[in-house]
């Protein structure tokens, strides 16, 4: 079961399971929905090499880049929208390996290379990275989609009818924010889903947190 729910900031807010997609938050509030599938794992050598690449990556940046060019990874996380500078520069690494495996041919010689500090690594753009991005841009504009349509409206208010009867809805510390248009904030008002004073997203709302 999923919770769908608006935040304050007139995003969505989600949490669990929708068919045969995940819903996940990050801990800085980033949402994506990821299709949920059993990870097969045949152990291949390409696996395995891809594997290496990662291991090495975390080598080089612990002993080496983020000695020295810290900063730099720190402005290319930032202008790349990576949650930290490791993860810019370990992309980036993978990335650098695999043009050298079509390079040279040879995954030891490729592997040396992108292992040799001698040899920089600067951001290399990841076509996945980018196709993903585009894919969970989609996915959520057909999420803002949805909820314009009668059939999330009518669910929206039967999920709230559910928890006010149960009570929880009083467990809440930063309150509902269950929003469609501005036309509905009396009527939500009027069923008690939101604070009567306040508005949306106050701490008039009980003692703890709940969705």
């Amino acid at each position: 079961m999923a919770i769908i729910l608006e935040g304050s900031d007139f995003s969505p807010v989600m949490w669990g399971k929708i068919g045969n997609y995940q819903i996940r938050r990050t801990r800085l509030g980033k949402m994506s929905i990821l299709k949920h599938v059993i990870p097969f794992d045949p152990n291949t050598l390409a696996q395995q090499r891809h594997r290496e690449s990662f291991r090495e990556a975390r080598i080089r940046w612990k002993a080496f880049e983020k000695l020295g060019n810290l900063k730099y990874w720190q402005s290319q996380a930032k202008l790349h929208r990576f949650r930290m500078p490791h993860n810019a520069f370990t992309s980036s690494f993978v990335m650098a390996y695999k043009e050298k495996l079509i390079e040279l041919g040879n995954h030891t010689s490729a592997i040396n290379f992108v292992k040799n500090t001698l040899n920089p690594i600067t951001y290399k753009v990841s076509q996945s990275r980018l196709d993903k991005e585009s894919k969970n841009k989609q996915k959520i504009k057909n999420v803002f989609a949805h909820r314009q349509s009668s059939d999330y409206k009518t669910k929206l208010y039967a999920s709230l009818r559910y928890l006010k009867d149960k009570g929880w809805l009083t467990e809440t510390k930063h309150g509902l924010v269950p929003y469609i248009d501005a036309t509905l904030e009396t009527s939500l008002k009027e069923m008690g889903l939101i604070p009567l004073v306040g508005g949306f997203g106050t701490g008039t709302f009980g003692t703890r947190t709940y969705g």
